[in-house]
């Protein structure tokens, strides 16, 4: 039990120093050479190292996700209050003193005037870009996958080049030539 306790602190100590080694520059060849172990258990040691800090990078990526739900969601419950209260209606009220003889007690009028409101759009419009962001985040709207076929060598580059964009490029550039499927030629 302690032996295998032993070799399991050894192998972490090991990626550990691999890990620097890596951050460094250096090759597997370089790493390998300065910790005095195979290339092949440098290359080891990284994908373990690599599936590590996939899993971190994974778990930070949820947790930011849901810090920036929370935030969205408290936009969205702001604007909600808001928008109930840009609809309640406005009372002015306005008092006019009406000058009388003196010694008599002076008159004051009161007029009250109130103005229905309707609600202010903006409200409602920053509730939306609440559910806009959210569904984003949660990657709850993506893209449709429009179905291409080039037959040609420059249609082969075309492909390649619209692969290599993100979602947002691949919408513009659709969008900017008006183009929703290419049929095949050879249909």
């Amino acid at each position: 039990m302690a032996l295998i306790s032993a070799k399991k602190k050894h192998i972490a100590q090991r990626r550990a120093e691999v890990a620097k080694l890596f951050s460094a520059g250096l090759n597997q060849f370089e790493m390998g050479e300065k910790l005095g172990v195979d290339r092949s258990t440098i290359s080891l040691d990284l994908k373990a190292l690599e599936a590590t800090w996939l899993v971190l990078a994974v778990t930070e990526l949820a947790k930011w996700k849901a810090q920036e739900i929370i935030r969205i969601n408290e936009i969205e419950r702001e604007a909600w209050e808001a928008w109930e209260k840009s609809k309640t209606d406005k009372e002015t009220k306005q008092k006019k003193q009406s000058d009388l003889p003196i010694g008599s007690a002076k008159k004051t009028e009161v007029s009250v005037k109130t103005e229905s409101n309707f609600g202010d759009t903006k409200y409602l419009q920053l509730v939306q870009w609440c559910i806009d962001r959210r569904i984003k985040l949660l990657g709850l709207d993506a893209p449709q996958k429009i179905e291409t076929s080039i037959k040609s060598a420059g249609g082969e580059k075309l492909r390649q080049a619209i692969d290599k964009m993100d979602d947002d490029q691949k919408e513009q550039f659709f969008n900017a030539i008006d183009v929703v499927e290419l049929e095949d030629d050879a249909k």
